[in-house]
Formats: structure tokens, C-alpha cells, sequence
């Protein structure tokens, strides 16, 4: 079908999906950007066949687009050296607020650990760079 080959072409399965999801929604071909063609198609269909069509293309696309069980531990240990980074972040700032002196070494290691994380996930890091630190830097 041609709502099933539009979303499967497309670069971003799951935005693909979404975008006809929206437009049967909202009725309203534009939602569906590059697959109007397949909402046209999809809406020759009764109301209970295009659910079903959608329903399953989205749990498929769910699925082909979900990470590896490789690309989830990596994740989760990403954000656990977030998490650490964080922390350091925070007794550093707290010593530094205090008067203490910190040794221009470990502000350097901690800055060095700061952008291999923004690198290795940028969007976590900012959050939770954000989260924890508000607007203070090192």
C-alpha cells in the first residue's frame, strides 16, 4: 500500500507515521508533508481500515527505529557519566563558593569531561547541564 511504502522510505520512519497521524487528526493534508499522496490514498478507506493501517504502521516503525540493546547500554552509561559529571560540577561549584581553592587541573579535567559528553549526547548533557547548574559556569 502506499501509506505503508511512503513511511518506510522515508528517512524518519516514526516522523513520517506521525505526520499522516496528525493530518487524519486534524484533516488536514499539509501535516502529512512529503506523504500527502499517502494520506489521498488513505483516505479512500473507511475510518476503522485507515486506524488500523496507522496503528500498525506505527508500532512497526517503533520498532525498526527503536535502539539496539548495544545502543541502550551505551545510553545508559552516557548518562550515568552525566550524572557523575554533574555531580562533580556541583561540589566544585559549592568549594569554589565556599573560597576553597581548586587545583587548575581538575577544573581542566572536568571541563575536558563536560565536551566528550556534550559530544556524546548533546541534548542530555545541556539539560542536564541545565538542571543542575541553572546559569553558573566554571
Amino acid at each position: 500500500m502506499l501509506c505503508k511504502n511512503y513511511v518506510f522510505s522515508s528517512p524518519s520512519r516514526t516522523e513520517a507515521v506521525e505526520g499522516l497521524r496528525k493530518a487524519e487528526r486534524e484533516r488536514d493534508p499539509t501535516f502529512a508533508g512529503a506523504g500527502q499522496y499517502a494520506y489521498a490514498a488513505l483516505n479512500m478507506l473507511s475510518v476503522e481500515d485507515r486506524a488500523k493501517i496507522l496503528s500498525s504502521v506505527v508500532q512497526t516503525s517503533r520498532f525498526i527505529d527503536a535502539p539496539t540493546l548495544e545502543e541502550k547500554k551505551n545510553q545508559q552509561l552516557v548518562e550515568a557519566g552525566i550524572t557523575s559529571f554533574v555531580e562533580q560540577v556541583d561540589v566544585t561549584t559549592a568549594l569554589l563558593e565556599g573560597g576553597a581553592d581548586v587545583p587548575l587541573e581538575d577544573l581542566q579535567r572536568l571541563q575536558q569531561a563536560g565536551s566528550n559528553f556534550a559530544e556524546l549526547a548533546p541534548d542530555k548533557a545541556q539539560a542536564n547541564w541545565r538542571g543542575a547548574c541553572g546559569s553558573n559556569h566554571l
